[in-house]
């Protein structure tokens, strides 16, 4: 229950972390901002990718390869620079072949 922690440890990686792999929801939003924009800590979210990320990690090349590594059609959510990024549309499809569409 993140929501009853304090400040400091809502602002502490690992404590976040295992909050929210280990959490059915909702510790991703008592988390600090810093840590909200972490990927990790948003992969690792039941927000689940880039459609919830703020737009900086939509350009990010390694927020996006991780997300489409994870959901391949989270290719639609990435910039459309990235959408035409070989490495990072070669992830998508090899996760999800219908992911092909977004590219």
């Amino acid at each position: 229950a993140l929501e009853f922690a304090s400040l400091v440890l809502r602002a502490d990686r690992v404590v976040v972390l295992a909050a929210v792999l280990h959490e059915v929801g909702g510790a991703f939003d008592f988390a600090s901002k810093t840590l909200q924009a972490d990927p990790e800590i948003r992969m690792a979210s039941h927000y689940d990718g880039v459609d919830f990320a703020p737009d900086e990690l939509g350009v990010d090349p390694g927020f996006a390869l991780a997300a489409v590594r994870h959901d391949g059609l989270a290719l639609r959510f990435v910039s459309r620079t990235l959408r035409g990024d070989r490495g990072v549309v070669l992830a998508a499809v090899r996760r999800t072949g219908a992911a092909l569409q977004f590219a």
